[in-house]
């Protein structure tokens, strides 16, 4: 089980170029090359719910800067998944703020 969650945490950053592209993208076909059909598959499910997530996260954007919502989805992040390591919690608010720029 460790290993799933080592390669999710990769899968994330990879998914999301995060270190790699200067703007966050969505890159399947990617994830599909690297870890194959079944497993890529379902890293790209749990990825898209993750985005899911936290892109419908309510932000009350009266009272909150782009920083401040960006601290309030890790902070959740971390809380309901504390599985993910914090470079791909880092990528996940990394495509939450660029999202709301």
């Amino acid at each position: 089980m460790n290993g799933q969650k080592t390669e999710l945490n990769q899968a994330i950053q990879i998914y999301l170029g995060f270190e790699i592209s200067p703007t966050p993208k969505s890159d399947e076909r990617k994830i599909i090359d690297i870890f194959g059909e079944a497993r890529g598959s379902r890293f790209i499910e749990t990825i898209k719910h993750l985005l899911h997530e936290i892109n419908t996260y309510p932000i009350d954007w009266t009272c909150s800067d782009l920083n401040q919502a960006g601290e309030a989805v890790r902070t959740l992040l971390m809380s309901r998944h504390p599985d993910l390591s914090k470079q791909s919690i880092s990528a996940l608010v990394w495509q939450f703020t660029y999202n709301w720029r």
